[in-house]
């Protein structure tokens, strides 16, 4: 009977375990964090000039200039324009983290042409009136995947290239989010 009584514990021990397995679906991911005070370039290494960065055309200062990406020289003496900055908006949970973008030129943000629907141009806006990206880390480990997606706030549209061409002066648009298209992923350098 004893040993009636502890098979029966087990047995429902090892389906409490497997239910909570079950219940608990997803992968945690691991959150890409952009250097804190200072600037990083955000490229797209998967076009077939890649890899392009994000790229502030002239490095305007102009409000409603539109982005466009261009081959990545954010390391060099007039590299400027593509140099961002990251001001942290808050954490919404595992792999995903609010962030205003500005340029290094400031104070301009990232932010939709328009009225920000799909395939609206993504260009610079004033900073104060946000606008927020959500950036969603799409890897577990970050140092093996660094890919991320930039969702323009709650919107379902993120930053997006329109084919693989990455030629420079090539547009960059909001389209509905995809993490499986690589024309929608970025990685900070």
């Amino acid at each position: 009977m004893k040993l009636m009584g502890k098979l029966s514990g087990a047995l429902a021990a090892l389906a409490l375990a497997g239910g909570l397995t079950v219940g608990m679906t997803g992968t945690a991911h691991a959150e890409v964090t952009p250097p804190a005070g200072t600037w990083a370039e955000i490229f797209n290494p998967y076009t077939n000039s890649a890899p392009v960065c994000l790229d502030d055309p002239s490095g305007s200062t102009a409000v409603g200039t539109l982005l466009q990406v261009w081959h990545c020289h954010g390391y060099a003496s007039n590299g400027t324009p593509e140099r961002w900055l990251f001001g942290d908006w808050g954490s919404e949970g595992p792999g995903v983290h609010d962030w205003v973008v500005e340029t290094a030129n400031g104070p301009l943000c990232l932010g939709p042409s328009g009225t920000g629907a799909a395939g609206s141009r993504v260009a610079l806006n004033k900073c104060f009136i946000g606008p927020v990206w959500n950036l969603h880390s799409l890897g577990a480990d970050t140092a093996a995947y660094p890919d991320f997606e930039l969702e323009l706030y709650h919107t379902g549209l993120c930053m997006t290239l329109p084919d693989w061409s990455g030629g420079n002066g090539e547009p960059v648009i909001l389209e509905p989010c995809r993490a499986g298209n690589t024309l929608q992923h970025w990685v900070l350098g």
